[in-house]
């Protein structure tokens, strides 16, 4: 009997041991599933395809699987490889051309991924906004997910009431960057991906916060009676779409967001060269700065990756999802 019930109570253990063990890996695998379809589907960043850049130079490249002697100012597709951070042999590299390559072909399929969540949402937006020209109200659904990108872009809500200004506002703020202005600027801002925020902190376009719910930085050589911070991130993903929502919500860009909606209305390419002039309050060297992104679009041939694209990717939420 004694033997029995002690048998019993060893597989009773048993049991639970197994339990233990194998209900958290069920649950992580389900959750990493469920994180892996919800990426895919467009809904958010695929922070899951990010991958570790390589310690050498040349694996890098043989990683990002590129040539930027092949992007030409034709359509020119570029494979969906997006590094978590920059390489770390990028401060130590001698030779500039493959230095601006390596930091280049890093950083544009991220800023085209950028610019292609952009423009997911503002398919989404189309399609709300289509919905309440027709007279139909906005749905729960739909409400949930225009309420957070009126905070985010600074759009006033008053009396909880979504109107069909508020859809206009958001379309005229939510917009793409063209990839050789966001180039320029972050070549600009992370000396070439060599910075010591844009290193460790993924920091590349330096941007300061005064928010403590921001992740962030104290410069060492923050002046005495100053607050601010660098804003720190965990991808390089995370810094190109804060630097982009930073150009399309502070009220110092209307005039690059203006010229934007001009170069729509007459169905003309919405480039860098034409956006660089209205950037004169981003720094305080003013014109002068407008003139240093300028001279770099142009050196570098930064134009033709104004009309690159990201090979296509099999699954996308539609639209109609969200407007309905």
């Amino acid at each position: 009997m004694f033997m029995r019930e002690t048998s019993f109570t060893n597989g009773l253990m048993l049991l639970y041991l197994i339990l233990c063990l194998s209900v958290p890996t069920i649950v992580a695998l389900t959750m990493l599933s469920d994180s892996r379809m919800t990426a895919i589907k467009g809904d958010e960043p695929n922070y899951l395809s990010h991958t570790v850049p390589k310690k050498k130079t040349a694996d890098v490249e043989r990683q990002l699987n590129f040539d930027l002697g092949e992007i030409h100012k034709g359509k020119s597709i570029i494979p969906r490889n997006f590094l978590s951070y920059l390489p770390k042999s990028l401060p130590m590299e001698t030779q500039v051309r493959r230095k601006k390559d390596l930091f280049v072909k890093t950083m544009l399929p991220l800023i085209l991924r950028a610019n292609e969540l952009i423009l997911e949402d503002r398919e989404k937006l189309i399609a709300i906004d289509q919905n309440m020209e027709q007279g139909k109200p906005l749905s729960p659904r739909a409400r949930r997910w225009v309420t957070p990108l009126l905070k985010r872009y600074r759009i006033p809500l008053k009396a909880g009431q979504i109107t069909h200004l508020h859809i206009e506002k958001l379309l005229d703020r939510m917009d793409i960057i063209p990839p050789s202005l966001a180039l320029a600027q972050a070549a600009i801002e992370s000396g070439w991906g060599s910075s010591y925020f844009a290193q460790n902190y993924q920091a590349i376009f330096g941007q300061w916060t005064w928010n403590p719910e921001d992740k962030g930085v104290i410069p060492k050589r923050r002046p005495e009676g100053m607050t601010h911070r660098i804003r720190a991130f965990d991808y390089l993903l995370d810094s190109i779409l804060a630097y982009m929502i930073n150009l399309n919500r502070h009220p110092a860009y209307q005039k690059l967001r203006d010229r934007r909606t001009e170069l729509k209305k007459h169905k003309l390419p919405i480039t860098g060269h034409a956006l660089a002039p209205a950037l004169d309050k981003y720094s305080e060297k003013g014109e002068k700065y407008v003139s240093d992104l300028l001279n770099i679009m142009t050196y570098n041939k930064f134009s033709k990756y104004d009309f690159a694209e990201l090979a296509i990717q099999k699954h996308t939420r539609t639209a109609e999802n969200t407007a309905q």
